[in-house]
């Protein structure tokens, strides 16, 4: 799968920003998040999508904030055989894995379904330098509740963070 989960030391100078959401999408819809310091905004979307499934399928897609910012590229934490994004438990550190989704692409939740809270890692690049978050959600098992929960991004130029980790 192309983990790596070793156990840096903390830097000195590693400062986490943290952030509260509380956001539920409840049925067919689509939200949009905006995550300024990840010069992005995230794209949330249930919607039932054309296939044999007869239940809603969630689907995540990141998109551009272009309005204020320039030179600035992000990417999810995906698993290296399926390109599905990586459905992280709490207190992993990030980057978890060397391999980064295009954020043109949409991006299935259904490895998150009923398995309650967990987390999407995300890197993001802006002036050619690297800063690494996570983002909580809680998808429900049958795909019609999704809740975006917290995040938080580690200000350090290439720092780490651990998934949950706030401070």
């Amino acid at each position: 799968m192309g983990c790596n989960n070793k156990q840096p030391e903390k830097l000195p100078d590693d400062k986490i920003i943290y952030s509260q959401v509380d956001q539920i999408i409840i049925g067919v819809k689509k939200d949009t998040i905006y995550f300024t310091p990840l010069c992005g905004a995230l794209i949330f979307e249930i919607y039932r999508n054309g296939n044999s499934k007869s239940v809603d399928t969630l689907s995540i897609k990141l998109t551009a904030h272009s309005e204020n910012i320039v030179n600035c590229f992000q990417a999810f934490c995906v698993n290296s055989s399926s390109f599905d994004l990586t459905c992280l438990n709490e207190n992993i550190y990030i980057p978890y894995s060397s391999f980064w989704g295009n954020p043109d692409n949409e991006y299935f939740l259904d490895n998150y379904n009923g398995k309650g809270e967990k987390y999407i890692g995300v890197s993001f690049i802006q002036d050619s330098q690297i800063n690494y978050a996570w983002i909580k959600i809680y998808c429900s098992l049958h795909n019609d509740t999704l809740k975006i929960i917290d995040w938080a991004y580690n200000q350090t130029v290439n720092g780490r963070i651990k998934t949950g980790q706030r401070n």
